[in-house]
């Protein structure tokens, strides 16, 4: 599922699993102090041939880099370098250098 109040944007060659949540926004208002309540809206950028596996989450303000791996259930709340294969909650990098067909 892709929430966006803004901008998603996925790759080319993407292989994106069942009940993956993408979204680029926290989905309510906050407001600090006097300000208003408002939707904080960050884009998300997903690159060229990016596998997402089943049950993950991509937040707000992250970027996937080109040719990496999302593991089953990882949630991932920061970026995600090149070629690099992501896991957990919070998602980090447990491989490197990583080829996927």
């Amino acid at each position: 599922m892709v929430l966006s109040q803004r901008e998603v944007w996925i790759g080319s060659g993407c292989s994106i699993s069942w009940h993956v949540l993408i979204m680029d926004s926290s989905s309510y208002a906050v407001g600090y102090g006097d300000e208003e309540p408002r939707v904080r809206v960050q884009p998300v950028f997903i690159g060229d041939h990016v596998w997402i596996g089943c049950r993950a989450v991509i937040i707000k303000g992250v970027s996937v880099g080109t040719g990496a791996i999302i593991a089953n259930n990882a949630v991932v709340t920061s970026d995600v370098p090149p070629g690099t294969m992501v896991a957990g909650n919070p998602a980090r990098v447990v491989r490197e250098k990583v080829v996927w067909k």
